[in-house]
């Protein structure tokens, strides 16, 4: 399975990706919208996990540019917030 993992923190996208990857899962890396948006209109990955704060386009934004795009098909999104300390 191909896993998108986006966020603005390379801590946490990283953290994922250990995790994930653990599995056998292939992950893939985003730190904005523009970039999370180019592997879902490709169809480059079979999951998504979205942390719900970007440093471009708020989590919603990018969800709602998912929902209306014609040419993307249905692909899970988790949102996921990361608590700051």
């Amino acid at each position: 399975m191909r896993v998108l993992v986006a966020s603005h923190s390379p801590l946490h996208r990283h953290s994922l990706q250990r995790m994930i990857s653990q599995d056998g899962h292939k992950i893939i890396l985003a730190s904005n919208g523009a970039e999370i948006m180019s592997y879902l209109d490709r169809k480059d990955v079979d999951l998504c996990f979205l942390q719900d704060e970007l440093p471009d386009e708020s989590w919603l934004e990018v969800c709602r540019a998912y929902a209306t795009s014609a040419a993307v098909e249905h692909i899970p999104i988790v949102i996921f917030h990361a608590k700051r300390n």
